[in-house]
This record gives structure tokens, sequence and C-alpha cells, in this order.
């Protein structure tokens, strides 16, 4: 009874949230401060209801639209390539580094060279475009980075591209290791890239999930 009445608390709840919020870079500079509070409210509507962790991460890697009206889509314009996207999902959600095989297989590690640029080949038709309704509003911009627009609609454009730094060539999206994703093989083509990468990344069999 003790443990239902904490776990159901405002404190459990803030917690959370606020655990989340960093893993997941609710970051006024790169969001405004508009943008990170709708984002925070997102994360905490999802621990409030308790919604299962496996929904909760398709429902980041799936957003599409505005980032203003899905908020689970700051994912994505706060980590803007397909590297980076790459990177974080795989230490966020599986409790892997993914920084060191970018350049050479991971010397103490079974993840190869080829398993880092496949595996970010799927955020490759990630598109970012200026939502509208941001009018002249921006966000983040210094001497070396242009400024971004407030919101932004995350879409999938077939066709991106993801270059392998060792052999100069595009590079097709290959999971790390195969699981079972309740995908079959003909249903791919059907599938966006990043719907391909949720439910690998969320499937009962990843052992790192």
């Amino acid at each position: 009874a003790v443990v239902d009445q904490l776990i159901g608390s405002e404190d459990y709840i803030e917690h959370w949230t606020n655990r989340w919020a960093d893993l997941l870079m609710v970051n006024g500079k790169f969001l405004g401060g508009e943008g990170a509070t709708g984002y925070r409210k997102w994360i905490r509507a999802a621990i409030a209801e308790n919604r299962p962790y496996d929904q909760f991460v398709r429902e980041v890697f799936t957003s599409t639209g505005s980032n203003r009206e899905h908020p689970a889509g700051s994912y994505f314009k706060v980590l803007r390539t397909p590297d980076l996207m790459a990177e974080t999902s795989t230490q966020v959600f599986l409790g892997v580094r993914f920084n060191c095989n970018k350049c050479h297989d991971h010397p103490f590690e079974k993840w190869t060279q080829d398993n880092y640029y496949g595996w970010a080949a799927f955020f490759a038709d990630v598109k970012l475009e200026k939502d509208p309704e941001s009018g002249d509003r921006t966000v983040a911009g210094s001497a070396v980075e242009a400024a971004q627009p407030l919101f932004e609609m995350i879409t999938d454009a077939p066709g991106g591209k993801m270059i392998h730094l060792r052999t100069s060539q595009p590079t097709p999206a290959k999971f790390p290791f195969e699981v079972n994703t309740g995908v079959a093989e003909d249903e791919r083509a059907s599938h966006t890239l990043r719907q391909q990468a949720a439910a690998w990344i969320t499937s009962a069999d990843n052992p790192y999930f």
C-alpha cells in the first residue's frame, strides 16, 4: 500500500518527469521557452498516466508534424542530424554508446563501424522544415550556427543518404543485430525507416531495451 501511494504521488511524477526531461534534452536553448514547456508537459502526461515504456518510445521515434502540436518531435528538432539521432538513441534507450565506432570498430566492444552507419541510416530520411506558425521567432543561433525556427515540421523524405566515413558510399539501413520486430520482410517497404527503427528498438526480443 505504501509503494502504491508513493508511486502515485505528485513527487514521483515530478521526479521522473525531470529525469526524462534530462534524457530527452528538454532545453530552451534549442526549443525556446514555449517549445520546451510543451515537450515537458508531454513527458509529464506520459509519466502521470503510466504510459507503457515501449509505447512512449515509439511515440518519440515516429512523431510527425510540427513539434508545436506533436511535442515528442522535439527529440529530432534538438538532435537535427542522423549521426546524433543514432548515437543518442542507442545511449538513452539501449544503454549502449555508439560514439567510438563512428570512426573505427570499437576496440573493446562488439560494435563495428558498419553497425554505426547502418543504424544511423534509419534516420537519414528525417527532414526538418519551418512551421509557418513560428513567424519570425527563432531559437539558438551563434557565430557558427544559424538560428532555427521556433517550431519545425518533422517529416520523412525518402531518399536520404548516410555516407559511410570509410567507404565514402551511401550506407543502406541495417540494424546492429536482428530481433523479431513484428514487421515481415515484405511489409518493410510500407513502413518509414523511423517506423522500422521504432519497431526494432522497442521489440520484446531486444535484450538492451
